[in-house]
């Protein structure tokens, strides 16, 4: 019985070292029209129309100073001042779906009011 337990136990060291020492290392080779399409994929997702925030629409003193209260406000989320004649916007933030932007817009508004959702217009 002693034989047969220490049978099993040198067995298990002598089969954990050799399913251990299975280490390696993978290399992908992807062609040169891969990695094109790849770089198109990610220009394409960027200029996707994504939902913005709006939380000022004036002149461009008051634009700014607005700007820069709301990264001290808010410095997680990307802001941007934009020129649409006749007037000077704040836009913030980039969301993928209405939800994110609502969920968003709740904290956004209890110190911009005035802040709505939308999606801006492509211009080419």
């Amino acid at each position: 019985m002693l034989k047969t337990k220490l049978i099993f136990v040198l067995f298990g060291i002598l089969l954990s070292g050799v399913l251990s020492a299975q280490e390696g290392t993978v290399s992908v080779h992807a062609e040169e029209e891969v990695k094109q399409l790849l770089s198109l994929k990610k220009e394409i997702n960027q200029e996707q129309n994504l939902i913005r925030i709006q939380i000022y629409s004036g002149t461009r003193e008051e634009a700014e100073d607005l700007l820069l209260q709301f990264e001290v406000d808010f410095p997680e989320v990307s802001a941007k001042m934009v020129y649409e004649t006749p007037s000077y916007k704040i836009w913030v933030g980039k969301y993928r779906t209405q939800i994110q932007a609502d969920r968003e817009l709740i904290n956004i508004r209890k110190k911009y009011t005035s802040a709505f959702s939308f999606t801006p217009k492509v211009t080419n």
